[in-house]
């Protein structure tokens, strides 16, 4: 990231692109693995599935229960995350804020490789 003065953010260990006005970070935190490693199309989807999960293990009480299945539609992928019945409503928030936040993260990462991609929330049976 870069800092208001031009410089690079020092606590990123992140490769760094180069640009004119210094480097500039393009990942951080745990997914930044990840991220280097996508190389394009299906794996793009295997990235988003990760992420997905990984951002519902964090929210909910049973992370064990966290499942995310992937689903080809006619013009789009479809990203099944299923949690327990308990779980559910922690997932889809007050007036389904952090099931959109959820959804907001993925169209944006799918964006970037201009693919079509629906998250669909639903309980284990």
């Amino acid at each position: 990231m870069v800092e208001a003065g031009g410089s690079a953010n020092t606590n990123c260990s992140q490769p760094h692109k180069e640009s004119g006005q210094g480097s500039e970070c393009s990942y951080t935190g745990e997914l930044a693995q990840h991220s280097r490693d996508i190389k394009s199309g299906s794996g793009e989807i295997g990235f988003l599935r990760e992420l997905v999960q990984y951002l519902a293990q964090l929210i909910v009480d049973e992370p064990d229960n966290v499942e995310v299945t992937e689903t080809h539609a006619d013009n789009a992928t479809v990203l099944e995350l299923k949690v327990a019945k308990e779980d559910l409503g922690r997932v889809i928030g007050k007036q389904g804020r952090t099931a959109n936040s959820l959804r907001t993260i993925v169209n944006a990462a799918a964006a970037k490789s201009n693919q079509k991609v629906v998250l669909e929330i639903m309980d284990k049976p």
